[in-house]
């Protein structure tokens, strides 16, 4: 019984071992090829970009300096 039993696991360790080469393997060439599967699905690389004009921020400080943000939250 404990024979089946470790042929039944190595079994599926070989199947899931299988199955992370190939997710590899495939993640390894959507990485490299990354131009061209953008251009395929419609999308842009991801950026983030940064503006240093206060205006553009959702949620501006009421602050205009860190010691005027200090002194507010101890009083």
């Amino acid at each position: 019984m404990t024979k089946k039993k470790n042929h039944i696991f190595l079994g599926l360790a070989n199947i899931f071992l299988a199955i992370l080469v190939l997710f590899s393997v495939v993640a390894g060439v959507a990485n490299a090829w990354s131009g061209r599967v953008n251009e395929l699905l419609g999308t842009e690389k991801a950026s983030i970009e940064r503006s240093l004009d206060p205006e553009n921020y959702r949620h501006p400080s009421d602050f205009s300096t860190p010691a005027e943000l200090i002194a507010a939250e101890i009083a």
